[in-house]
């Protein structure tokens, strides 16, 4: 363990590894999975926290309001989405990403496109 005799975090750079799969005509977006604000992990505890709960009850895809105005998906519509291993469909959830990418929390099992996402770990 390296410990910073400040105090302070000790931060070491990585070389830089290109994505494994990349977009193209057929997947022009870049999808993430992650965690929530609301949940961890597969919200065996979280999940029975009512206002956790309440706050994001079920999946969202995050997408760009530029994706979303381009595909012409509204705020809250069920939408179909693809990736090179499997389909799952879930709400839109519009803005606060990046145009190009998209996001769908980790949490919720199947419908969290965890499985269908590469498996290259950084």
């Amino acid at each position: 363990m390296a410990v910073n005799p400040n105090g302070r975090a000790v931060l070491k750079s990585c070389h830089y590894i290109p994505p494994s799969e990349v977009t193209n005509e057929e997947y022009p977006l870049t999808l993430s999975t992650g965690r929530s604000t609301f949940q961890f992990h597969t919200r065996s505890k979280t999940g029975r926290a009512q206002p956790l709960q309440d706050a994001q009850p079920e999946p969202t895809v995050t997408i760009s309001k530029e994706d979303a105005e381009e595909l012409d998906i509204k705020d809250g519509e069920e939408v179909v989405v693809t990736s090179r291993r499997g389909v799952v469909q879930m709400k839109a959830y519009v803005g606060g990403i990046a145009k190009g990418q998209t996001f769908i929390p980790m949490h919720y099992g199947k419908r969290s496109l965890l499985l269908y996402t590469c498996d290259f770990r950084d």
